[in-house]
């Protein structure tokens, strides 16, 4: 999915799998790393996220769904015409 959030466009995948555990999900919000589990390292969520901040400064957000599943939303800034060249 993707929305208009304020300032920002947010694309949003979600699924219906395992999902992470809230100690993956901290580890995360404080260093940007996914502890592995023994499926997927999420080397791909991090590469995404460290051209993210690169980018736009702004970072991958990750949450639970309920009922099981992960949620990464990633916000990318409206740029406006005289900021054009500044990012």
């Amino acid at each position: 999915m993707v929305r208009a959030s304020g300032e920002a466009i947010e694309i949003v995948v979600s699924d219906d799998g395992v999902g992470m555990y809230k100690e993956q999900i901290d580890t995360w919000s404080r260093t940007f790393e996914i502890p592995d589990r023994g499926a997927g390292s999420g080397i791909g969520l991090s590469n995404v996220n460290r051209r993210l901040i690169r980018q736009f400064g702004e970072t991958l957000r990750i949450a639970a769904r309920p009922g099981g599943g992960t949620v990464v939303t990633m916000p990318i800034p409206i740029l406006h015409e005289e900021d054009h060249g500044q990012r």
